[in-house]
């Protein structure tokens, strides 16, 4: 099934140098703390960004015969940065004397860099709270050890993620430096290119999140280290978890990640339950947040569903898609603490969270903190689905509701007209994932309704936004008297291919969640074309088929994926996509 995408960008490689150094300016200006810290940590990611992009421009071909002066500046900026970094996270977020950091600034500013650059999407910054610190806090152990030394250590990261990543291992080995690769080729069967060429050096670190499902990309770099003379057995390993590739791994990755030395630090020992004071997520909110006692409990991978009460396990949970979530108790009401991303990414969610509470449609936040938001539980409301029907809101009650909502996405969430997947790429999905998850008749049926597409519908200019793009029943909360969405902030910057699209794409959401008839769609687009939104019924036929596809695909993965317990219900869903494209394509 095709279900995820890969988020990448168009930006001017100095407006990325100029976030390097709004974000160390704003940190300075900062008291010491946490917030203070995240700005640091977040002038490390627009750095990484930053080298990344270069580098890609640059190729790993042409960096095999050194490397370039722009490459050589930035990595100097990143290992700066990432050295600040570590030394605020071990002392408590005490600012480092960085004129190092100053001087690589300016190195970059006098160097020749690309206009435009490449940037590919940190995801798991974006989506998996992995913390740059644990890298660092990792080899910072390891060198304590003796098991490594800075001086006789090669670091390798794996672009994308690894450059800034790699920065820190190198930053806790106490290396000099580092250098990057971007492995290429099929997800589950990566290649990479030769490395610069460096010093002579017995041991080597290969620095990267995951692995992922094959696992490939650390091979990759291990082979690549292998070529440049240090052999597997001296090749350490630096991933975001321990638990080794996915099922799409072969015989060779498996027995990789069983002999080679692997050091990694998670998020429970970071920032969570078993970090250590002032590092815990509840020591950076305890002083913020009014009431808190008590420890947290864990909402993530479906658990929220058991606060819920009953029948709430009956509700479909895409537990590999769920972000962090946590219930932190509090005098006076619990709070909810969510993973929203960090650096800019979660400064943008957050903005974007307080703008739709300021306007009634989900709970108020109370802040940002290096990637947590925090908002009320709002204990007496309950998913739309867990009503009984008797106490559910009226069908008039829940159109206007729509309507204001998205009516409210429309007007005030614009998105640039490069942002989300094109209707190409879309088509290709629905194609694919109907032929995979409906069979051959299905595919004909597919194929017949794409050819009498009408060309307008193909042609016609987008006009894009932030669609909820998750308008799914379960993701309403009602208390008997007000609907307020669960998660309207990130869907549309996800770890998925759809992104941010036409409001035609909520409207079709809308119409697959709620089952609205041709009635009470026509009303709504009436609705949303009053309110200044000009949504178009040729783009709305589009998208329905399109939209179901997605959700057919995405919950067929899911249930690969799922303990028995949970098959039941996402099966349940599989089929309702299933009904709703064959409606479609009649």
């Amino acid at each position: 099934m095709i279900v995820y995408g890969d988020g990448r960008r168009q930006e001017r490689s100095r407006a990325k140098l100029a976030r390097v150094c709004i974000g160390l300016r704003r940190a300075r200006a900062l008291p010491p703390g946490i917030v203070r810290h995240a700005r640091l940590v977040e002038a490390l990611i627009e750095a990484g960004e930053l080298l990344q992009g270069v580098a890609d421009a640059v190729g790993d071909e042409m960096l095999s015969y050194g490397v370039t002066p722009g490459v050589a500046s930035v990595t100097h900026l990143t290992l700066a940065l990432a050295r600040c970094c570590l030394h605020s996270w071990c002392y408590g977020f005490a600012l480092a004397h960085d004129e190092a950091v100053e001087e690589a600034v300016r190195a970059c500013a006098g160097q020749s860099l690309p206009a435009w650059i490449t940037v590919h999407r940190c995801e798991g910054y974006a989506f998996y709270a992995l913390y740059p610190e644990g890298h660092g806090m990792a080899a910072l152990q390891v060198r304590e050890s003796g098991a490594l030394s800075g001086e006789r250590t090669r670091v390798v990261g794996l672009r994308s993620i690894g450059t800034s990543l790699a920065a820190m291992v190198a930053a806790g080995l106490r290396a000099p430096g580092f250098d990057t690769l971007r492995p290429q080729g099929h997800p589950f069967d990566r290649r990479a290119g030769r490395l610069p060429p460096g010093g002579w050096a017995p041991d080597a670190a290969v620095v990267d999140e995951g692995p992922g499902l094959s696992g490939s990309s650390f091979m990759a770099g291990v082979e690549a280290l292998r070529l440049a003379g240090v052999p597997q057995p001296r090749v350490h390993l630096f991933p975001s978890h321990g638990h080794g590739p996915g099922p799409a791994a072969g015989v060779e990755a498996r027995l990789l990640w069983r002999e080679q030395p692997v050091h990694y630090l998670g998020f429970e020992e970071v920032a969570g339950p078993d970090a250590l004071p002032p590092h815990a997520l509840t020591d950076w909110v305890r002083d913020r947040l009014p009431g808190v006692h008590g420890e947290m409990q864990s909402l993530s991978g479906g658990a929220w569903r058991a606060w819920h009460g009953e029948g709430a396990q009956t509700l479909p949970a895409q537990v590999h898609m769920e972000r962090l979530k946590f219930l932190l108790p509090a005098e006076g009401g619990d709070w909810l603490m969510r993973f929203a991303g960090l650096g800019r990414g979660g400064r943008l969610a957050c903005a974007r969270r307080h703008l739709l509470a300021g306007h009634g449609f989900c709970p108020p936040v109370q802040g940002l903190w290096h990637g947590f938001t925090a908002e009320r539980w709002l204990a007496h409301a309950r998913p739309l689905p867990l009503w009984p029907a008797a106490q559910q809101p009226t069908r008039g009650l829940l159109l206007e509701r729509l309507a204001d909502y998205l009516a409210f996405r429309g007007t005030r969430l614009p998105a640039p007209a490069a942002a989300g997947a094109t209707r190409e790429v879309l088509l290709d999905m629905a194609g694919h994932n109907i032929g995979k998850g409906l069979g051959e008749d299905a595919a004909r049926a597919w194929q017949d309704w794409r050819a009498a597409l009408p060309t307008a519908a193909l042609v016609m200019p987008l006009r894009r936004v932030l669609t909820d793009n998750r308008l799914h029943a379960w993701e309403w909360l009602w208390d008997g008297r007000t609907l307020l969405k669960a998660d309207a902030v990130d869907h549309a910057v996800a770890h998925d291919l759809v992104g941010c699209q036409p409001l035609e794409w909520d409207v079709a959401g809308a119409t697959v969640e709620f089952g609205l008839d041709a009635g009470e769609r026509h009303w709504l687009m009436g609705r949303l074309r009053e309110a200044g939104v000009p949504v178009q019924s040729s783009l709305l036929a589009l998208y329905l088929p399109l939209y179901a596809a997605f959700q057919l695909g995405s919950f067929t993965m899911a249930l690969q994926a799922a303990p028995d317990a949970e098959k039941a219900t996402l099966a349940r869903e599989v089929r309702r996509y299933g009904l709703w494209v064959r409606r479609v394509l009649g």
